[in-house]
């Protein structure tokens, strides 16, 4: 439960030209998807072809055993990772890890940063937004910052410890904060007033290609896709179990295929919208596109009650076939390389 709760604040990064001094892209090849490989005491970074062929290029090391949050570059080649100290309470105390895959090579950039929440980096991949937790004379006080890939550190905003804080997005019009707490769900950007979500906490949380779509999972009262753009806010209940939402290139929204959805309710979202189809008793989640019309999904095998009881990864060409990947651990795609 707790490594689901860690990875509940992801973000699928678009990619976009890197600004002088900013590392730089790679060709152009075929496309290979960067995922990571944990096992529950190393995680390993790699390509993964279209074949369902793994080529490991980092592994580091998880002593605490609390996993790792990793996001990658918009040159994607390079990724920022978190991984916990051993014994420290909630993995608070992590480091922030800068990997380049194309020569295998692994910086640390800054100590004492929060697991709980992932890292996203700015859209010029020249910095790279992490939580911290600092005591305070009454509890603890919340704070992201930027860190720049030469180990800079500036501070964007903080909060208190009972408003949990994270980063939820970094286009080019600002950093994104999702907050939560009891009362519920808020976005807001840096300096600006936030904006209500949900009474509930929500997940998933990613910003569409153009910047003027939020689309985030909310399962408050039951599965809905909520969409956060001009006009305001609006929900869309889905059949669930999830929702999972990412973006295509091209602006669609993809959600979570699953028997029984209401392609009605989809069609009715103010951005156009599709379900990743699933064979029945599965349900695959649309994880990260490609430009070249590659999907990555992690596909669930569900039991009773609707609990997980296997898992793969389905790589899905433009043409609707599937490639089924098995890969010894626990597989989380980070995004599309080589296109």
């Amino acid at each position: 439960m707790l490594a689901r709760l860690l990875l509940a604040f992801g973000l699928l990064l678009t990619a976009c030209a890197p600004a002088a001094g900013a590392p730089q892209p790679p060709r152009d090849e075929a496309p290979r998807l960067v995922v990571l490989v944990w096992n529950g005491s190393t995680a390993t970074f790699g390509h993964l072809d279209v074949a369902g062929r793994f080529s490991p290029r980092v592994t580091i090391d998880d002593p605490a055993g609390m996993g790792i949050r990793a996001a990658l570059a918009p040159d994607r080649q390079h990724l920022a990772a978190t991984v916990a100290r051993p014994g420290r309470p909630a993995g608070r105390e992590a480091g922030l890890l800068l990997i380049d895959l194309a020569r295998g090579e692994i910086r640390r950039l800054l100590d004492d940063v929060d697991l709980r929440g992932r890292p996203v980096w700015s859209a010029d991949g020249n910095e790279i937004a992490v939580r911290r937790v600092h005591a305070a004379e009454h509890g603890t006080v919340d704070e992201i910052v930027a860190v720049t890939v030469t180990g800079d550190v500036r501070p964007l905003a903080r909060g208190d410890g009972a408003l949990g804080m994270y980063a939820a997005g970094w286009p080019a019009e600002g950093l994104h904060i999702l907050r939560i707490a009891a009362e519920g769900s808020r976005l807001g950007v840096v300096d600006s007033p936030d904006v209500v979500l949900s009474a509930g906490a929500v997940r998933d949380v990613s910003v569409s290609p153009d910047g003027r779509w939020i689309a985030f999972s909310d399962y408050s009262y039951g599965p809905a896709l909520g969409l956060l753009g001009p006009g305001g806010l609006t929900r869309t209940p889905l059949a669930g179990p999830f929702v999972h939402p990412a973006w295509r290139p091209d602006g669609t929204l993809l959600v979570a295929g699953a028997p029984g959805r209401a392609e009605s309710a989809l069609a009715a979202a103010p951005v156009p919208v599709v379900s990743v189809p699933s064979s029945p008793g599965t349900v695959s989640l649309p994880v990260t596109a490609g430009r070249a019309g590659w999907l990555a999904a992690r596909t669930v095998r569900l039991g009773a009650a609707g609990a997980v009881v296997d898992e793969w990864i389905d790589l899905i060409g433009p043409d609707g076939r599937r490639q089924p990947v098995r890969l010894p651990g626990v597989v989380e795609p980070l995004g599309w390389a080589g296109e």
